[in-house]
């Protein structure tokens, strides 16, 4: 069998690719790992795999420059859609994993959702990692009947594929956190929809500076200002921290084995931010909302209304009066999320490619 796997940047960028792909090769699965190209058909029809897994569309349809962005993505849309029923006439499976309802700055959102609602009535199948974005997915894109090709699998788990021999102590160390600091995390790119600014802005109502809770918000600067924002709101307070740098997989450690909780303020159909967070044992302070909630559990996450502006200030105290409770916390997501393996995503995905699977 022969796939061609499509990531979002390439799968050395994103450890997902690259896990799903090892498990894939492990099952005697001929992996072409292919970067985002606007012509995919012409060399597919050369080749010929049995199928082409696209783990994103957007950048085949939203334009990277805001100049006549809706001309460019009406022609990037129709250029994508004429290729893939070419394919289809071909023999060529489609399939996708619909990891979120469209892109999360919404930019150009009618366009991308025609487009990405003809590409889900051609697809042969694809797949969700929660309850909530597969039901999600069928509804926005109006798949009645299709709605029997939506598989349904969890988030594979991190665990071990980063490095993590930290301990806790020397990962405090490294960022000078005092060992009794009691510490909130965001880890990751920042971008607008994950609204950081609320997590500063509650973080400094819930504690006093000096009050020995520490905020630390870490990860690349997109473009949008997000960082140099969270700067100015933090207003030189010593116990927010903001760093603007990308943090490469050996820190994750770090980062995360200094923190207490990890802190998710956004509700998203699937979250990879979360499942690492479980994979390194943290417990987890979210929205009751989206995906999340079918990921994470009151054993393990201090929950809170996504709705109101004082919900993460409560949570940021609940999480305060749960200190002790951490570490078990941490434990039980760990556990949780280890039953959610590679391997099961794969066998799934298999099911998919076969030309026997379905429409």
């Amino acid at each position: 069998m022969i796939i061609w796997h499509v990531p979002e940047n390439g799968t050395r960028e994103n450890l997902y690719g690259a896990l799903l792909v090892n498990a894939l090769r492990a099952r005697g699965v001929f992996v072409r790992e292919l970067p985002y190209r606007h012509l995919f058909a012409w060399p597919a029809l050369s080749e010929r795999p049995d199928a082409i897994h696209f783990e994103f569309v957007d950048p085949y349809i939203l334009p990277h420059v805001k100049s006549w962005g809706l001309i460019r993505a009406m022609v990037k849309g129709v250029l994508f859609l004429a290729q893939c029923v070419v394919l289809r006439l071909a023999g060529v499976r489609l399939c996708w994993t619909s990891h979120d309802i469209g892109t999360h700055e919404k930019r150009l959102w009618r366009i991308e959702w025609v487009f990405t609602t003809l590409f889900a009535r051609l697809a042969h199948g694809f797949l969700t990692h929660t309850a909530y974005a597969k039901d999600r997915a069928v509804a926005v894109f109006r798949l009645g009947h299709k709605a029997r090709l939506v598989r349904h699998v969890p988030h594979p788990s991190y665990a071990g594929a980063y490095p993590d021999e930290v301990t806790p102590e020397a990962a405090r160390a490294a960022l000078g956190v005092a060992p009794e600091a009691l510490v909130f995390l965001c880890l990751g790119q920042m971008r607008p929809y994950k609204r950081l600014g609320g997590v500063v802005d509650a973080f400094k109502s819930a504690f006093p500076e000096g009050a020995g809770a520490v905020l630390i918000v870490a990860g690349s600067e997109t473009g949008h200002g997000v960082g140099d924002s969270l700067v100015t709101r933090a207003g030189g307070r010593s116990d927010i921290r903001i760093i603007q740098s990308h943090v490469p997989d050996w820190d994750l450690q770090i980062y995360y084995r200094t923190a207490d909780f990890a802190v998710l303020n956004y509700a998203v159909p699937t979250s990879g931010a979360a499942v690492l967070a479980m994979g390194f044992g943290r417990a987890v302070v979210a929205p009751r909302r989206g995906g999340l909630t079918d990921v994470l559990d009151e054993k393990g996450a201090v929950f809170f209304d996504g709705n109101s502006d004082e919900g993460l200030k409560r949570a940021f105290l609940a999480a305060r009066d749960r200190r002790s409770e951490a570490s078990e916390m941490g434990k039980h997501n760990a556990a949780k999320s280890s039953a959610w393996s590679w391997d099961a995503l794969a066998d799934e995905l298999l099911a998919m490619y076969r030309r026997d699977a379905g429409p």
